[in-house]
Formats: C-alpha cells, structure tokens, sequence
C-alpha cells in the first residue's frame, strides 16, 4: 500500500533497483504515453522517464534540483512528471495537481511545475494572483480550466498507474521500459552524475 501519509523518513533509497519488465504486457507501459502538452524535454528524445510525484513530498522537491540538472546536462531526456494527490490523506494537494495540467492549456506546464516544486504556496486569493503573474497565466481561463473534466481525468489516471505499478512511495522512476530507480534515503541523495549515470544504465540495461 502506498504510503501516503509521506515523510522524509519513509522517502527515498539511492539503491539502484534495475528490473526487467519483458514479461509486464498490456496496460501498464501506457504510463509512457501522455500529450505533449503534460511533457518536458524534446520529443524526439532517445529515453523517456517517467516520475511518480508528489507536491506535499519533501523528498521530491529536494531530488528535483540534481534531476533536472542532469536532464539538461544530457539534452536527450523526455520527462513525464506524473502528478499524484491522494486528497484524503492530504486536503488541497489535488488543487495543485489541477493547477498544473490546467496551466498546460496556456502552454505553462512546465513553468508550474518548477514553480510549484520549489514553492509552498496556500492557494487564496494572493496565492492565485501570485501565481498568475510570476508565470504571467490568465487566471480567469486558469480557474475555469481546472475545473474541466480532461483536467480533473489526468490526476485519476495518474494515480492508476501509481496504484497498477505498486511503487509504494514516491519520488519513484521508471527509466525508459526496464529500469526503476526508488528513492528512499535522504543521506544518500543522488547528485547529477548520479542521475547522469542512471541515465545511461536506462539505456543500456538488459
């Protein structure tokens, strides 16, 4: 069952784990396809990553500087942030997860996410406006899109895939179709060379 009550404690192991999934069938490599529009990173990258999310995560915001780094560093990753929430647990986290894809209407996926992985921000009046003018969003087009179904969808089918891949705890990857690298101690937190060389194990792995 995923922790969902996370806490750096519970997060992140820089234990490199490389399974196989050739025997995995069906379903569960659609975690692979999305919109473009909900990606980061060229297109016509040579290997897609896919990471499992959470805003509320101490650990995701702190794995996110070495991560994004080497991405960039590498110039060859295609970066598919899956957002996750799990409101019951944790009130207000699904609002951020339909901020971000909403954004993406206005073609500012990515600049939210950064923003909001980096940032606490309480999601008031100020907190709206604040927002719409550090990453210059339409707030009234921003409001309304949160509220649309393909919006409110995209947080549900993340979560399925989190659930059908029984990652347990987030930050998770999955790197290409046969590597995952979980995350589960902060003392050893990987560095962008160690996020470069995971890169090219997912590449080359098996």
């Amino acid at each position: 069952m995923f922790y969902r009550g996370l806490t750096v404690a519970l997060l992140l192991l820089v234990v490199y784990v490389g399974i196989s999934f050739y025997h995995l069938r069906g379903k569960l490599f659609e975690v692979y396809k999305t919109q473009p529009e909900y990606t980061i990173g060229p297109q016509d990258a040579d290997l897609t990553i896919v990471e499992f999310v959470f805003y509320a995560c101490e650990a995701c915001r702190a794995i996110n500087d070495p991560f994004q780094a080497a991405m960039k560093h590498d110039g060859k990753i295609r970066y598919i942030p899956r957002l996750v929430a799990y409101e019951e647990e944790h009130p207000g986290q699904s609002e951020l997860v339909y901020l971000t894809y909403a954004a993406a209407k206005q073609g500012k996926f990515e600049q939210t996410f950064n923003y909001l992985i980096k940032h606490d921000i309480k999601l008031d009046d100020f907190g709206y406006q604040t927002l719409a003018v550090e990453l210059n969003l339409d707030l009234d087009r921003l409001k309304a899109d949160m509220q649309s179904e393909d919006v409110k969808k995209q947080l549900a089918i993340n979560e399925k895939f989190f659930e059908e891949w029984a990652l347990h705890s987030a930050p998770a990857y999955l790197i290409g179709k046969k590597a995952i690298f979980r995350i589960r101690s902060k003392d050893e937190m990987p560095t962008e060379e160690n996020f470069l060389e995971m890169f090219e194990k997912g590449r080359s792995f098996f």
